[in-house]
């Protein structure tokens, strides 16, 4: 018994060493199971930002957690793959993943400094560890770091391991690889970099905060200078290319070049909400993603240089304006103008440029698609060609003269007969101020019984009340919506002011159905979007086209709109753009929002500006043509005149034209002084020759002295008993003379310069 006791005794250690190499070898297989796998590292894909394009390829921002462009490592140049190397690893062409000699001396070399200077983990260690393990800091997660490093070494060739290291490794500012490094430090291909932008690439890995070449430039160029010796001591670079680099230092690119680029802010917010919110904000952020737009980001930069001008521009001649009649608080106050452009294909609704506001840094709020304002007399081309629908005529004389309204406890009614203010004064006088209402037009004149045409031109008001009163408030509501109105409107007689709220987004959108003479399509700004990695095709977008309208009552209501840009309220534009042009300004009621939204057939182009609180813009001469129209010619020119000239048409079958008497509306004779060239329904075509014996018009102004009751509130009437405010007035012409442009359709109004002035006066 003691002998066999003697001889156990004898080899416990040898069982002791089986027990702890088979304990061990279950330990490590248990390791091995759980690191990951060969395809998860062989064909390992970085997080992957998306690409943010214009219409021709030109990537205006990228979505990016991690800043990254993947770069194969035969277009990395060899000085900076060395730079790496002799920096992180300079046996890593040599060892097995692991480098004992490197942790030996990082190991004394801390303990020496009693504090951690110096790593010792390969190249092929940094990727175990940052591409597939966690933070953890542990001894277990250690040991699996060197496991995995040898498992990498074992399946995967130099070659592909350091192209995996440069593409993933992290610089700072959100920036991985030395790709999208080059492209954010220095502002070039990484094909381009120097051997001196190499070593400060290569500096950075250490410490990316504190040699960062923005924060602390000269930390970063003394972080350089040690790579570079480096690399001339392991023989990577020649003395002569090392003092050369020394010589030449390096050229750091402005901060500013990799922040949110101003002139797309809004819209890289606008693409950002809707791509999160239809496919997911992982997707976007790390799927790697090619997002290809409608947009010309090239007119974009320079639309956005005129339109924050115009912007500043306007809030200085505001403070001194308010300053010289003694409104210091104002003049002195932060109060800034805030605007919204859009400019749409008319064929296809893509978005050519988006501009929603002028600085996202102070304000996000895009005011391109998410402020409703009242469009104020910018409404009234849905109020025309609803008018057209119901059977008038561009020819079809109206009364511009005083009218009143008075309500009966369910419905407004239109006071009969009551074309004077003193007939006005007699009907309302005893009424309270809710029972009446007195729309005027924002001159104060009143010019007689004009057609349907000059009325749209000059932006008459008491007209487009009577054009709503005849089709319907409904009726309205429904052209608008029909053409791309997507608010809700309430069936109401102020309709014919502008009083809905709309956004700049539909209002341009439903323009875009008349430039397409009733073919709606809807405004979309995605063209593609696709996985960059794999060529996978998420969606391909094309125009979604639609018949909202009847082509010829359409061709009739954008005629009459090319007199506004040709004879009326925006005739700067029409002078301007070399091109078939039709438009309408607007101003709501205060100036609390000035407007104008024009186009040619191929390019719909609409232009807000307001304050994004309640407040008026000051004087009674800032509208939509004085203010909005001249800043508007300059951003919307250049696009539009990048399509060739042609006109709105052919016209339509059943479109007819016959020079008529502008003052009667029929048949001109010989005798008529003013005809025109003008455009009907073949079977609403006049056959009736003008019998006036005086074609002299009287200008009524509405007497300083009158003070009606029924002005005193700026209600208006509805189908309701709550009426709501009137909210909308319009500029008259914007000079005294009308421009020398003719309407592009050849409907030319004889002496108009002499009725203009005759008639409308100084208005605005």
């Amino acid at each position: 018994m003691s002998v066999l006791f003697a001889v156990c005794w004898r080899l416990r250690w040898g069982v002791l060493g089986v027990l702890a190499v088979v304990a061990g070898s279950f330990f490590l297989r248990r390791e091995m199971m759980e690191l990951p796998q060969l395809p998860q590292v062989k064909f390992w894909e970085p997080a992957m930002g998306s690409k943010l394009m214009d219409r021709t390829g030109r990537v205006i921002f990228e979505y990016a957690v991690e800043k990254r462009d993947y770069m194969p490592l035969k277009h990395i140049p060899r000085s900076l793959q060395d730079a790496f190397v002799a920096i992180e690893d300079e046996r890593f062409f040599d060892h097995w993943g692991i480098d004992p000699r490197a942790i030996a001396r990082a190991v004394w070399a801390n303990f020496i400094h009693g504090r951690v200077v110096q790593g010792g983990s390969t190249i092929t260690q940094q990727i175990a560890k940052n591409l597939f393990l966690t933070r953890e800091r542990s001894v277990r997660r250690k040991l699996r770091e060197l496991l995995l490093a040898i498992y990498i070494e074992r399946h995967l060739s130099k070659e592909e391991i350091l192209e995996m290291y440069l593409n993933q490794v992290y610089l700072g500012h959100g920036v991985y690889g030395a790709s999208e490094g080059a492209r954010t430090f220095f502002g070039k291909d990484v094909g381009e970099i120097t051997i001196a932008e190499s070593a400060m690439l290569a500096g950075l890995v250490k410490a990316p905060a504190n040699y960062s070449p923005w924060r602390a430039p000269e930390a970063a160029n003394t972080r350089s200078r040690v790579v570079l010796k480096r690399m001339e001591d392991l023989g990577f670079v020649s003395p002569a290319a090392y003092d050369q680099a020394l010589k030449e230092g390096v050229l750091i690119t402005s901060k500013s070049v990799s922040a949110l680029p101003p002139a797309f802010a809004h819209f890289i917010e606008y693409i950002r909400q809707d791509v999160e919110e239809r496919y997911s904000p992982e997707l976007l952020w790390k799927g790697g993603l090619e997002i290809e737009t409608t947009l010309d980001a090239q007119v974009q930069e320079k639309a956005y240089e005129v339109f924050v001008g115009a912007l500043e521009n306007f809030d200085k001649a505001r403070a001194e304006w308010e300053l010289n009649r003694g409104n210091v608080a104002f003049a002195t106050s932060t109060l800034k103008v805030e605007g919204a452009y859009l400019a749409l294909e008319a064929k296809t609704g893509g978005i050519l440029i988006w501009l929603g506001g002028r600085d996202f840094r102070v304000s996000q709020y895009n005011r391109v698609y998410q402020s409703r304002r009242q469009p104020g007399s910018a409404f009234k081309p849905f109020v025309w060609l609803a008018a057209v629908l119901n059977g008038a005529a561009p020819a079809a004389i109206y009364d511009d003269l005083p009218l009143a309204y008075t309500y009966d406890g369910k419905n407004w009614r239109l006071v009969e007969g009551s074309t004077d203010f003193y007939t006005i004064l007699q009907t309302t006088a005893t009424l309270p101020p809710e029972m009446a209402w007195v729309p005027g037009n924002f001159d104060g004149k009143y010019l007689g019984p004009i057609t349907l045409r000059r009325g749209l031109a000059l932006s008459r008001n008491v007209i487009s009340i009577r054009l709503v009163d005849q089709a319907t408030p409904r009726r309205v509501v429904q052209v608008a919506h029909r053409a791309g109105i997507e608010s809700r409107l309430d069936p109401v007689l102020s309709l014919g002011l502008g009083t809905a709220e709309v956004t700049l987004l539909e209002l341009a959108g439903a323009y875009q159905t008349l430039a397409n003479l009733g073919i709606h399509a809807k405004p979309y700004a995605i063209r593609r979007i696709k996985n960059s990695q794999t060529g996978a095709m998420l969606e391909e977008n094309r125009p979604l086209l639609a018949e909202a309208l009847p082509s010829a009552e359409t061709f009739l209501t954008v005629d009459m709109m090319k007199s506004v840009v040709s004879e009326g309220t925006a005739r700067r534009a029409g002078a301007a753009i070399k091109r078939a042009l039709a438009g309408k300004t607007g101003t709501a009621q205060d100036n609390r929002d000035l407007w104008f939204v024009g186009f040619t057939p191929d390019v719909v182009a609409g232009g807000w500006m307001g304050y994004d609180t309640p407040d008026a813009l000051g004087k009674k001469d800032v509208t939509g043509g004085s203010t909005i129209v001249p800043w508007w010619i300059e951003v919307s020119r250049p696009i539009m005149e990048s399509y060739p000239p042609h006109e709105f048409g052919p016209p339509p079958d059943g479109v007819v034209f016959q020079k008529i008497c502008t003052v009667s509306g029929y048949l001109a004779r010989s005798s008529c002084p003013k005809t025109r060239l003008e455009v009907f329904l073949r079977e609403a075509q006049p056959s009736v020759f003008c019998e006036l014996d005086s074609h002299e018009r009287e200008v009524l102004t509405r007497p300083r002295d009158l003070v009606l009751p029924s002005t005193a509130t700026t209600e208006s009437p509805q189908e309701t008993i709550v009426a709501p405010e009137e909210g909308a007035q319009e500029e008259s012409p914007e000079e005294t003379t009308p421009g020398d442009e003719e309407p592009a359709s050849g409907a030319v109004e004889e002496d108009v310069e002499e009725e203009l002035q005759e008639e409308a006066g100084e208005q605005e």
